[in-house]
């Protein structure tokens, strides 16, 4: 059901997603060459600028709805084992936050684990993460605080990423809505869900399970929890001997 609804999702916008950055390609491409001589060397380069972006921002989304279509066919290799660092994943969370903070703004990162261990693929479960990290900071209110925290309790895993959003509720992401962030330094329309159904194809890949639990307004803004919950390896082992 929830793939029936991307996928119309997509088909929905996805016009608008190539289109709106290729206009902006063609027009200031056109742009620069019919003023060519005639503009400043510092409009060259804002115009350039503005190829550069729409252009990255084309092969972002192309990179991604590669990704998504991988993680939903494919079965991921794996390992049985894998250990992820804690400290690699505040690292990732430090670079997203370096691409829409503004000077002042912060986030928290607990945890009370320095690693915790995943039956899959290292680099499909960064992926997963890099869209739900991105996500966190790319919707949240303005001057909010993004909180982030890896715990290790009663035989899980648990991350969890909490912020006040703009214009997003919990209802909104679990339908996949269409939305756009305002108030951030870096503006791009946004809100395929394609993000959050990447982070749950990668999540499943390394024996997790993704999940928005309902939240409750605070001073006017809705609260978004996201959780990502990874069985113990122990645990994971008594499941898969049991089921088998």
């Amino acid at each position: 059901m929830k793939n029936d609804l991307l996928q119309a999702t997509i088909n929905t916008i996805s016009g608008h997603e190539f289109r709106t950055p290729m206009n902006a390609i063609f027009g200031f491409a056109n742009l620069l060459h019919d003023s060519a001589g005639s503009i400043s060397a510092a409009e060259q380069k804002e115009y350039s600028n503005y190829i550069l972006n729409s252009a990255r921002q084309l092969m972002n989304l192309s990179e991604r709805l590669e990704r998504w279509s991988r993680f939903k066919d494919e079965t991921i290799e794996g390992v049985l084992c894998e250990k992820i660092s804690v400290e690699a994943m505040m690292l990732q969370v430090e670079k997203v936050a370096e691409k829409y903070t503004v000077p002042g703004e912060i986030f928290l990162f607990s945890a009370n684990t320095r690693e915790i261990s995943i039956p899959g693929n290292k680099e499909v479960f960064f992926a997963a993460m890099a869209e739900l990290f991105d996500n966190a900071f790319k919707f949240s209110a303005k001057q909010s605080v993004p909180v982030f925290s890896v715990m290790v309790e009663n035989g899980n895993q648990l991350i969890s990423i909490e912020n006040y959003s703009d214009k997003v509720s919990s209802t909104d992401l679990r339908k996949y809505t269409v939305f756009t962030q305002f108030n951030r330094k870096l503006y791009e329309q946004q809100g395929l869900g394609l993000g959050l159904e990447i982070a749950r194809l990668g999540i499943m890949h390394c024996g997790g399970r993704l999940s928005i639990p309902e939240m409750p307004e605070e001073n006017g803004h809705p609260k978004i929890r996201i959780e990502v919950l990874i069985p113990c390896m122990g645990k994971l082992y008594e499941k898969r001997y049991t089921d088998n």
